[in-house]
């Protein structure tokens, strides 16, 4: 079996689709860099957009077709894989792009993962709160416990 050494990068694969496919990819990185804190990661073979660490999108081009591969996420299954010591991978949701109906598709599924991120964050924060109330809770009990054995 024979392999190419030659691995096109993504700004020659994208060089290689259609003016109509090139307008889709432009559409739909020009919406997802619209999101909150989206930053875009190039790498070789794909681009990947994030909200911190959380992925929103990566994209790619392979046999002149373009996938995007979007990452939901879901706050009962990242807490149960977080809490156990299996090592559990959620998989990406992909959507070839053969039209514009495809593109709206993923921008709707964009703006579901960024909803769901912001909300996990929200989630991650309050968690937090309760926790920082908590450890205060116990310093406040054992100050009082002390003091209570000092005045005896």
């Amino acid at each position: 079996m024979i392999f190419s050494s030659h691995i096109l990068s993504m700004p020659d694969r994208y060089a290689t689709l259609s003016n109509e496919y090139k307008a889709y990819f432009d559409d739909i990185v020009r919406y997802v860099l619209t999101k909150k804190n989206a930053k875009e990661y190039k790498h070789n073979s794909y681009y990947t957009y994030k909200d911190a660490s959380y992925r929103i999108l990566r994209i790619t081009i392979k046999r002149g077709e373009i996938s995007c591969e979007l990452y939901f996420v879901d706050r009962e299954i990242k807490d149960y894989v977080e809490g156990s010591d299996v090592p559990v991978k959620q998989s990406a949701t992909t959507i070839k792009i053969n039209g514009a109906a495809a593109v709206g598709v993923v921008k709707d599924g964009i703006d579901l993962v960024c909803s769901q991120i912001a909300s996990y964050k929200d989630y991650k924060k309050q968690l937090a709160r309760e926790k920082r109330k908590e450890k205060n809770a116990k310093k406040k009990q054992a100050l009082e416990n002390a003091d209570e054995t000092v005045n005896i």
